[in-house]
């Protein structure tokens, strides 16, 4: 009895760890990490004056990995709409101030502090749990 008794917790305690390990795994961390890629990328064309491919590779973040990944969703589940309305701006501002020409550094700024921004909500993200919310378009 006593060794069926140790059994059943040694499984017991393998399970758990097995649920406690999965649980651990960040949902939006690797997905701020594809978006922090692709905009040093496209900082790197600008410091390269391809304003236009710079501008190009922002709008893809936006369209392709911020919104089409779920993360916009998550961020107004998880840290509010008026957060993520504001992380929304600094996109768009990043475009426009490198369709306009802007300086460099302040680019450079914009996009630093956007990616900084992005990691620390995808950290707030994965702390609280938030899943990712299901894709409607796949019926």
């Amino acid at each position: 009895m006593n060794i069926l008794r140790s059994f059943l917790f040694a499984l017991l305690g393998m399970a758990w760890l097995a649920h406690a390990a999965h649980a651990a795994e960040p949902v939006w961390a690797p997905i701020a990490e594809k978006m922090v890629q692709a905009l040093t990328e496209g900082e790197s064309l600008y410091k390269a004056n391809d304003s236009e491919a710079a501008q190009k590779k922002v709008q893809g973040v936006y369209f392709s990995i911020f919104e089409a990944e779920k993360f916009e969703a998550a961020m107004e589940k998880g840290l509010g709409k008026s957060h993520t309305e504001s992380v929304e701006k600094a996109f768009g501002k990043i475009r426009k101030s490198m369709k306009s020409k802007a300086p460099q550094e302040e680019v450079t700024g914009m996009v630093q502090a956007l990616i900084k921004t992005l990691r620390e909500d995808a950290g707030k993200l994965d702390a609280a749990g938030v899943t990712r919310p299901a894709d409607k378009s796949k019926k």
